[in-house]
């Protein structure tokens, strides 16, 4: 009998988000992959080679059980229905306002079963957008980019691994001991207590008849991304590009969404061996109230924070808290997270995933000029920022939900981080 694998405290957070959102009239809780490729892709042997590389995976098609200990576990289902892929055709001189339009659609529309779509965009036969759109209950950033480069692997000599046959790893239900949650329980609460000060930190989402989300792309020059990594490590501290980035976004967001204080959860990832599927991410929680932004050592100040709290292992006490919420029913955890637990949504989300995307170098035979992540928010504290780099360039997504941000004020808001994070004032 093959290993069960039971769903760690980070996936009931994240299952328990897909639910608040649905609650909300969203279709769930997705990101993407956006690759631009120089040229036009070949759709036929393409959508062949999706087919073949994807087909069968049995964990695609899954769902959630409950064991007879009530720990939830994934169970994986072999029949299910071929990964979708569609086509949209633009002229060559498509404005990128509208490629983002387009890319959003696909990112906001349902995703069941399979848990993975595929948008590809052609601008005449100069340029390609291929999205490759993941379910967040089913992998996390990291997970999705060994997806896109296996799935790379794969193309260039049709002899790599075939994600279909990629198995989940099992993973026990964690159940024991408990005198550890309850600690790392207790560990969560003070440093919530500790930021009390900066409350009220996140704006109220307003219903919305007709609720939208809007996006925006930024990317750095080589020449640009060296020098905001320069100025990060002298700011902020040596590899702390995190809090540096932190800093600049919350100079950028206070005077669009002036608050008393803010709270920045900025995901981490806990490390994850061979593993593809599920999350292995955890939370640092940056904070600051509204009259430090101003100060010249607002980097420095979050830098030591984010030190702080990695060698009193917050990371790892969050995703121990978490286990205790497995319990919980995944329609009334959407609701407490849209509720009483919507205070540790923070202001505004903040991922900084890496590099991995840089050893993306063709497809197919076409070179990849780029490639970026493009995440959903949840509604609360609906704003999110997620940067990676590729090929030695920063790329920043700016997600916002219109219960949050008007089009106004989200427009107001990329125009100043761009202006924060520009060398030479153009992108």
């Amino acid at each position: 009998m093959k290993s069960r694998r039971y769903l760690s405290g980070a996936d009931w957070i994240l299952n328990g988000l897909a639910h608040a959102a649905q609650q909300t009239a969203q279709t769930g809780n997705h990101f993407q992959i956006v690759l631009e490729l120089d040229g036009s892709l070949n759709d036929e042997l393409f959508g062949s080679a999706i087919q073949a590389y994807c087909a069968g995976n049995p964990v695609l098609h899954g769902k959630i059980r409950r064991a007879w200990n009530l720990a939830p576990r994934w169970q994986p289902r072999k029949d299910g229905e071929p990964v979708p892929v569609e086509r949209l055709d633009f002229p060559a001189g498509q404005s990128e306002q509208d490629i983002l339009h387009s890319l959003g659609e696909h990112l906001i529309a349902p995703l069941s079963s399979p848990r993975l779509s595929f948008r590809v965009l052609h601008l005449g036969t100069e340029k390609t957008f291929l999205a490759i759109r993941f379910d967040h209950r089913l992998f996390d950033a990291q997970g999705a980019e060994r997806f896109v480069l296996g799935f790379q692997e794969f193309l260039s000599d049709g002899k790599g691994r075939r994600f279909s046959e990629w198995p989940a790893a099992g993973k026990p239900a964690g159940l024991r001991p408990w005198k550890e949650k309850f600690v790392s329980g207790q560990a969560v609460n003070r440093l919530r207590i500790e930021q009390l000060e900066c409350r009220p930190f996140q704006r109220p989402c307003r219903r919305e008849t007709e609720p939208c989300f809007r996006f925006s792309q930024i990317t750095l020059t080589r020449e640009e991304t060296g020098t905001l990594i320069e100025r990060g490590y002298k700011e902020a501290g040596y590899l702390m590009l995190t809090p540096y980035l932190a800093a600049q976004l919350l100079r950028a967001v206070h005077p669009v969404m002036p608050l008393h204080g803010y709270v920045i959860p900025c995901s981490v990832d806990t490390g994850r061996g061979d593993e593809l599927f599920f999350n292995y991410l955890s939370f640092i929680c940056l904070s600051a109230t509204a009259e430090k932004l101003a100060g010249p050592e607002l980097a420095r100040t979050l830098a030591r924070q984010f030190y702080r709290q990695v060698q009193s292992g917050i990371p790892a006490h969050f995703e121990n808290a978490w286990k205790l919420l497995r319990i919980v029913p995944l329609p009334l955890l959407g609701m407490l997270l849209r509720g009483p637990m919507r205070m540790f949504m923070g202001s505004f989300s903040l991922a900084h995933v890496g590099d991995g995307l840089s050893a993306l170098t063709d497809w197919m035979r076409l070179p990849v000029k780029n490639a970026f992540h493009m995440p959903l928010v949840p509604p609360s504290p609906g704003l999110g920022f997620f940067s990676n780099t590729c090929g030695g360039r920063f790329n920043l997504c700016i997600t916002s939900y219109s219960g949050v941000l008007s089009d106004t004020e989200h427009d107001c808001l990329a125009s100043r981080v761009k202006s924060s994070f520009s060398v030479k004032g153009r992108f």
